[in-house]
């Protein structure tokens, strides 16, 4: 089920967003921190002055999150949502859960007292153009040796490159709580490759981040000229625990001066 039941049939959430928590160096206790500061007007336009509408859920947008509305301040647009013990699925990846804000009701506040420990850093990725190269996740066809989709890039350029998992992701046939969402992005990981091995300096793996339901954005840097790479996104998702892998071909080739 996706995004958060609502009260009753009048009063419901009307916005959430990503965030993206770095969990590559795993760790224990699971805490997480996210900076309302780095949100725009999409969220501090619509938030509640108190933010007593804020809810924080695990990747399937229903199961609750325990978490504190940490020195926040509505009229200087800042403050901090501390997470407590949030569930990671896998190691070494980046673990989704969602921020919602914006009812149509009077919300009770759900913010509570929590003191993270060796806490992980959840990112936001709000109101952001795509530009970089933008690939559609899809099934690889029958026979194939190499992935279908093939991006190029100068040896000393840096670039983004976007992932639509939209169309891999189950929908439902008729709306549930509004939405037509059944399936979600639980975890990313993400790894560059040549010839079977891991290339660790093709891409800045702090860079990654989601954005929306669907759009996973990754930094690929460096390369050596005439080389090919093989870029590669893995997703899990929240209904089935299904792990979906996108490929794609990386051609480094400079411009002849």
């Amino acid at each position: 089920m996706s995004w958060i039941a609502p009260d009753s049939a009048s009063t419901r959430w009307l916005k959430r967003i990503p965030i993206l928590i770095d969990h590559r160096s795993g760790g224990t206790p699971n805490d997480a921190t996210a900076d309302l500061a780095t949100l725009g007007d999409t969220f501090w336009d619509t938030v509640r002055s108190d933010g007593a509408d804020l809810r924080v859920t695990k990747a399937d947008g229903v199961t609750a999150i325990t978490f504190e509305r940490q020195s926040f301040d509505y009229a200087a647009n800042t403050g901090t949502v501390e997470m407590d013990n949030v569930v990671y699925t896998s190691a070494g990846s980046w673990q989704v859960v969602w921020l919602y804000w914006h009812h149509t009701g009077t919300p009770s506040d759900a913010s509570t007292s929590v003191t993270p420990s060796s806490a992980h850093t959840g990112y936001f990725l709000e109101n952001h153009a795509i530009r970089g190269h933008l690939i559609v996740s899809a099934p690889e066809r029958k026979g194939a040796a190499k992935p279908r989709n093939v991006i190029v890039k100068p040896q000393d350029d840096s670039t983004f490159l976007w992932v639509d998992f939209g169309p891999q992701l189950a929908t439902r046939i008729r709306p549930d709580h509004g939405s037509m969402l059944m399936e979600e992005i639980d975890y990313i990981k993400v790894d560059v490759f040549r010839g079977g091995s891991s290339q660790a300096a093709l891409f800045n793996a702090s860079e990654t981040r989601m954005a929306g339901r669907s759009l996973v954005r990754i930094m690929i840097i460096g390369g050596t000229t005439t080389q090919d790479y093989v870029p590669q996104i893995t997703i899990g998702t929240t209904d089935s625990g299904r792990i979906i892998n996108t490929r794609c071909l990386l051609k480094v080739q400079d411009v002849a001066e």
